[in-house]
């Protein structure tokens, strides 16, 4: 019997809610409506706080060419950023009126139509955007470089958007603000407050619980900041644009749309959670359930709390010490049998097994091939490992990252693209760097001896 084959698109350490949510809008009726396809199926498998998520290679291959196809031609593109500015409203609005409630003094019902609301509003965001970027965006990034024939400098000029992202807009404050609050130009205490209203919501991902307050920013303000965290060249990228023609234009236009969205959805999703997780502190509090408890049930299993709280705590607990696979088909979600699980697992297992990690160039740094240690750091705390001349591997990096970045060879990341922090950080400090490898953290683990080669964007263990 022929084996199915899988892709595996994704490994973070996560709880259970609202990470699965991922697999609802990448297999739901409403995003095939605006997007013309899904996944046929999509999975995720949950052990010991970390989430593997895949969906069969020729399905994914099958969609990701369908996507890519749709994004070169007219329409589709525009109508789905005019779907997404409308979703970003109605989050920034839901946010807005949200902070104003006094969560202890909502009834039960009402906490749950809060929960059920910030699903939905995700979902809705999600579903109009995360198809585009998730299954093109890289597609689309190929087929411009080989159609334009540039440089891979130039190109990585161009397809890096002018917008800054998030981590690099924060940081580029906090080298300004850092100097005009030593010069008795600005108050450092109304700096700090600003920021965390604008950036506290980089670190919280799916979970929490950690939030920068303006304690935190208090203190990054007091550090020395000596130069910008990039360099920019508008007048080399304005050369560059010049010349080429209308359609390749528009192309790179919405190659670097794509770019900020996947930075964008950060901002959107992560302030959205970190609003779910306070309603589940809240019933944490007046229902002696643990916040972990609550984190590793559907959202709807939800609705039974106040009636069924010990078989929810059953449940839950047997999720929490257990590994479980869910599968989502049509936007359904379902828990997997252990047969079922077992036969995938063990597919995934030896199909990863020694394979190469591929991803994409963010930085050549100084020579094509390099040798070093790899450190799997999946959190700012794991840093102190990093030893000098280490490759840092990560699912992705942030702003905490940076003082194990400095003393790293090298970056290798599973996610991420040319605007990602990891990618921006490597140009600033020409540092070898690969991202979007999709795996690197899944195959590769503290001790191995690596092989970096930057022409070819493959790593391998030696």
């Amino acid at each position: 019997m022929k084996k199915d084959k899988y892709y595996l698109f994704r490994e973070r350490p996560t709880l259970f809610a609202p990470c699965y949510w991922n697999s609802i809008y990448q297999t739901s009726a409403k995003t095939k409506r605006l997007h013309g396809t899904v996944l046929d199926a999509q999975y995720q498998h949950y052990n010991s706080g970390k989430m593997l998520q895949f969906c069969k290679l020729a399905d994914w291959d099958k969609k990701e060419k369908y996507i890519f196809k749709k994004l070169i031609a007219r329409g589709y593109f525009d109508k789905i950023d005019k779907i997404v500015q409308r979703q970003k409203k109605k989050i920034d609005l839901f946010i807005e009126n949200f902070d104003k409630e006094e969560l202890s003094r909502v009834g039960f019902k009402d906490l749950f139509k809060l929960l059920k609301k910030i699903k939905a509003l995700c979902l809705d965001y999600d579903s109009a955007n995360v198809m585009a970027w998730l299954l093109g965006s890289d597609k689309l990034q190929e087929y411009l470089f080989k159609k334009l024939n540039l440089s891979e400098e130039d190109f990585n000029l161009i397809i890096t958007p002018e917008e800054k992202t998030a981590v690099s807009q924060l940081e580029n404050k906090l080298v300004i603000y850092s100097k005009e609050i030593k010069e008795g130009r600005r108050d450092i205490n109304e700096a700090a407050k600003e920021l965390s209203e604008d950036y506290g919501w980089i670190p919280f991902g799916y979970d929490g619980p950690v939030y920068w307050d303006k304690d935190y920013f208090i203190k990054k303000l007091n550090e020395s900041f000596p130069t910008q965290a990039y360099k920019e060249k508008p007048a080399e990228r304005k050369e560059i644009l010049s010349k080429l023609n209308v359609n390749d234009l528009e192309l790179i236009k919405r190659a670097n749309i794509l770019a900020l969205w996947t930075d964008e959805r950060k901002k959107y999703t992560f302030r959205l959670y970190r609003r779910y997780s306070q309603i589940l502190w809240e019933l944490e509090k007046r229902y002696s359930i643990p916040y972990i408890n609550l984190k590793y049930l559907f959202t709807e299993e939800l609705a039974g709390l106040e009636k069924n709280k010990e078989k929810l705590k059953k449940i839950s607990n047997d999720r929490i010490n257990n590994d479980f696979m869910i599968e989502a088909k049509k936007g359904i979600v379902k828990v997997v049998s252990t047969i079922k699980k077992e036969r995938v697992l063990k597919e995934l297992t030896k199909q990863f097994k020694g394979t190469d990690i591929k991803g994409i160039v963010a930085c050549k740094g100084f020579k094509s091939v390099y040798k070093g240690i790899a450190k799997v750091v999946l959190s700012p705390k794991e840093g102190d490992k990093v030893k000098e001349g280490d490759f840092i591997i990560a699912t992705m990096t942030s702003p905490d990252y940076i003082l194990a970045m400095k003393k790293a060879a090298g970056f290798i990341t599973d996610e991420g693209g040319m605007t990602c922090h990891a990618a921006i950080i490597a140009r600033e400090m020409s540092k070898p760097c690969i991202i979007g490898t999709k795996i690197a953290t899944k195959i590769l683990r503290d001790g191995n001896i690596i092989e970096v080669n930057t022409e070819k964007g493959i790593v391998k263990k030696i």
